[in-house]
């Protein structure tokens, strides 16, 4: 600021607003207050509110920003930092240095910033008369100019707000960059604007998708595929699809390879109205670890089935294949036209195996020679095949007739029974009073079934024709 200095601001309201009524100062400020502070030269200083960015700046008694800018040359200057301003000129924006060099030439509309301030990350989103480019003050690069950007924070719904990344638009299109403006995704997204992330929809769900030190997800390579996406929201419930032209494949939770991009559908299980996972992760009955993540694949109008919690295939080259949900989650499928169920453990019930299955609310009752046996919901044997009829009742007992007699295959307490529900997961049978026995431990007979059947003498086994 020059030493020698006549003329002088003189801020006062007017109406609404603040202004200088020697005419020094141009605008109309929101606020004004003298500071107790001097400046260097002992100049009186004064705080004027900044409307258009909602933040008060300083100015002294002679008309210098921060007693450095004239407000001759500028209208306004907003300090980011001690070494960079932002200033206007004509409703016109610029950056320039603390020794008035200019950055970005004061020529644009608009000029936001990412905030806070900070003297480590500077991002701008600059507006031009053509579209918005990201300007990095702390490496001095530029973005190409697109229909919008928007800053990218990682899990943003849920109070955290990391930045991760910028979002641009093209047409109606999202891509990522990264900090300096160069492009890690391309335009092929959707933009939730309450979560502020980017999203790829698929089957009529949003899905979220992040990138995290470089990688997708923090897990994947970003150019390893064309598309890449995340299923689900709990680890280990969770999985990616996976897409390289027109070639759909799978990931498990650990970003695990379980099937290679050859498919052209994948099918996903949905509630009503949008897409899920639906995993069954439990220990049963025998001391077993079930853990099952179900995933249907198409390819040449065939059909496959995929446990992703072991990366196994179930089954394939299938005709037809659904999800079907009770209790909990199994699959129904035709192959060679004919109809075979996965249960929710993974155990395939087939037709090559019984002449009949059919589902009860948790159960199968299946038949071979004739006669009918049964099946608990996991699949395991629960009445070999040797009855001559087997019905459920409305309670979900499992009625078995042999010889005109009629026994209950799995009877439900009275107090369950009284407030019945479908979805009700049956006392699973005991195995062990007669364990060694070739009726027990071979052919999978439960205690009750040598206790109904064999009247308690699993040696009687043998009698059956």
């Amino acid at each position: 600021m020059p030493k020698q200095k006549t003329a002088k601001i003189r801020i006062e309201r007017q109406g609404g607003h603040y202004s200088d009524i020697n005419g020094i100062l141009k605008g109309e400020w929101g606020g004004y207050e003298e500071l107790y502070e001097k400046g260097p030269s002992g100049e009186s200083q004064y705080e004027i509110y900044y409307n258009r960015y909602s933040r008060r700046i300083t100015i002294n008694e002679y008309g210098y920003f921060y007693n450095l800018f004239s407000c001759q040359k500028y209208d306004a200057v907003l300090m980011l930092n001690p070494n960079y301003f932002i200033c206007e000129k004509n409703n016109r924006l610029g950056i320039i240095n603390k020794d008035g060099k200019e950055i970005l030439h004061v020529v644009y509309k608009d000029i936001t910033s990412h905030k806070p301030f900070s003297d480590k990350i500077q991002l701008f989103v600059v507006t031009t008369e053509t579209g918005k480019f990201l300007y990095n003050l702390l490496n001095n690069t530029k973005s190409e100019v697109y229909n919008n950007i928007f800053f990218n924070y990682d899990e943003a719904f849920y109070g955290c707000h990391n930045l991760n990344g910028v979002v641009y638009q093209v047409g109606d299109k999202y891509g990522l960059m990264d900090l300096d403006g160069q492009i890690l995704l391309k335009p092929i997204y959707c933009y939730n604007d309450f979560e502020r992330r980017l999203c790829y929809e698929f089957q009529g769900t949003r899905f979220p998708v992040s990138v995290k030190n470089g990688l997708l997800y923090g897990k994947i390579p970003i150019n390893e595929y064309d598309l890449c996406f995340k299923i689900g929201h709990e680890i280990m419930a969770e999985f990616y699809i996976t897409q390289i032209k027109s070639k759909y494949g799978i990931l498990n939770w650990k970003g695990e390879c379980v099937a290679k991009p050859v498919f052209d559908e994948i099918i996903l299980y949905k509630e009503k109205y949008w897409a899920e996972v639906f995993r069954t992760a439990y220990s049963n009955a025998r001391g077993e670890w079930i853990d099952t993540l179900f995933v249907i694949c198409k390819k040449n109008r065939r059909y496959s089935l995929f446990n992703l919690q072991d990366g196994k295939c179930i089954i394939s080259g299938c005709e037809k294949m659904q999800y079907e949900k009770g209790s909990w989650l199994y699959v129904k499928y035709e192959k060679h036209n004919k109809t075979g169920y996965v249960t929710f453990a993974g155990i395939i019930v087939s037709n090559e195996d019984y002449e009949s299955i059919t589902k009860t609310s948790y159960n199968y009752i299946v038949s071979k020679g004739g006669l009918f046996g049964a099946l608990n919901g996991e699949g395991f044997e629960i009445a070999p095949c040797i009855y001559d009829t087997i019905k459920c009742n409305d309670h979900g007992e499992l009625i078995a007739n042999k010889g005109g007699k009629d026994i209950v295959l799995n009877p439900i307490p009275k107090s369950v029974s009284d407030s019945y529900d479908e979805d009700y997961d049956y006392e699973r049978p005991t195995y062990g009073r007669y364990a060694g026995s070739y009726a027990q431990d071979e052919m999978g007979w439960s205690d009750d079934d040598i206790d109904t059947v064999l009247d308690g003498d699993p040696d009687a086994y043998w009698n059956i024709d």
